[in-house]
């Protein structure tokens, strides 16, 4: 961030907006502003994996002692589990601020666990996503009154599941390649997630957003372009109908759009763009394999231009990345067999010695090219 500023500082004092000693004293409060996230980040991993360790185990003594507890018991211990949790939070806020937003994530994770154990103990036999609606509402509600980002990532990863869970569940049995609509749609939500961040007004909760995409969006991209199944894996099913297709390709594109506009308003352009090069990425014949991997390509290439244009060190970096997962996908998938096992790992070898320094220069100028723009 401070060197983001830096490009400001500079550009205001030769305006004559700003001296050398109001700059200087800017400086000094920026640094002092990301000194302190520094300092704290012994706590912040200790409590991350103490709350995953403390909810495994409770999960786990519930599990051993599953069998030998009445159904009464059990639906009494998971409601004691998720009102337990809520409890500590309330205790430790104001003393531990952070502790309690920890304990109120596992309130969270345990509300999801009384709904599938729930399911169990009174033997239901429902509409499965419907589990996830619910745990992510309950995750929605937290966020609402608490405003934590850890609610915020529960949100963020419950509703898609549910989605997925609700379009297979409705694509059942029929022909046509249900795959390839919710790939489409977790590569538009990873972009979407990807560029949530603004900023002129930072939050955890975006940042985790930014996280969660940047994880999501090389394996949905992978998958999209493995969706391209043959049509004989669909032999004797029913054809998918028109209806259900235009409801799940609506979900697929409209939803990721709309939240990227909630999230960036106007600056989420370039995820109408990327919508347009997956929409023609998914006419891509499946025997046409070097097409494929030259649209990853672009997409790749356009990913370092957004980051450029947005001076936005990680979508620089998640390009190059791509770009160069791109290239080794190919090599492995088309190139290497056609080559002695020697010389195909001699080849590779190379590549990766020659292509990694390649791209680290390529990245080393692009980042330098991001600085010198000052980006929007």
């Amino acid at each position: 961030m401070l060197n983001r500023l830096e490009n400001y500082f500079a550009r205001w004092q030769a305006a004559g907006l700003l001296d050398a000693g109001q700059v200087e004293r800017l400086r000094a409060y920026e640094a002092g502003r990301q000194d302190t996230p520094r300092r704290r980040w012994p706590t912040l991993v200790a409590l991350v994996a103490g709350g995953l360790m403390l909810g495994a185990g409770v999960m786990l003594f519930v599990a051993a002692q599953w069998d030998a507890i009445s159904p009464a018991t059990r639906f009494g211990l998971v409601l004691f589990m998720v009102g337990g949790f809520h409890a500590v939070a309330i205790l430790a806020t104001g003393r531990f601020d952070a502790l309690a937003v920890t304990f109120r994530a596992l309130a969270t994770a345990a509300f999801g666990a009384g709904i599938f154990l729930a399911a169990q103990i009174f033997n239901l036999q429902s509409h499965w996503p419907s589990a996830f609606l619910l745990w992510s509402l309950g995750a929605g509600l937290a966020w609402v009154l608490f405003r934590e980002w850890t609610q915020a990532a529960f949100l963020a990863v419950l509703v898609p599941i549910w989605l997925l869970g609700e379009w297979s569940v409705a694509a059942a049995g029929y022909s046509g390649n249900v795959v390839m609509v919710g790939a489409a749609g977790m590569v538009l939500l990873s972009l979407a997630y990807l560029w949530a961040g603004r900023p002129e007004a930072p939050s955890h909760a975006r940042g985790v957003l930014e996280l969660l995409g940047a994880i999501a969006l090389i394996p949905s991209v992978g998958a999209l372009m493995a969706s391209h199944a043959s049509p004989a894996a669909w032999r004797g099913q029913p054809e998918l109908p028109l209806a259900l297709i235009a409801a799940g390709g609506a979900a697929a594109f409209l939803l990721p759009l709309l939240l990227g506009v909630a999230l960036r308003g106007t600056d989420a352009w370039p995820l109408l763009l990327y919508a347009v090069w997956v929409l023609v990425g998914l006419t891509i014949p499946s025997d046409m394999e070097l097409l494929a991997y030259l649209w990853c390509g672009i997409a790749a290439l356009g990913l370092m231009a957004v980051g450029v244009r947005t001076e936005r060190r990680l979508d620089i970096n998640l390009g190059i990345l791509s770009f160069g997962l791109t290239v080794l996908s190919f090599y492995s998938s088309s190139v290497m067999d056609r080559l002695g096992r020697s010389a195909s790992l001699i080849v590779g070898g190379v590549l990766l010695l020659v292509g990694g320094r390649v791209l680290d220069r390529a990245r080393r100028r692009l980042l330098a090219r991001a600085a010198r723009t000052g980006g929007p």
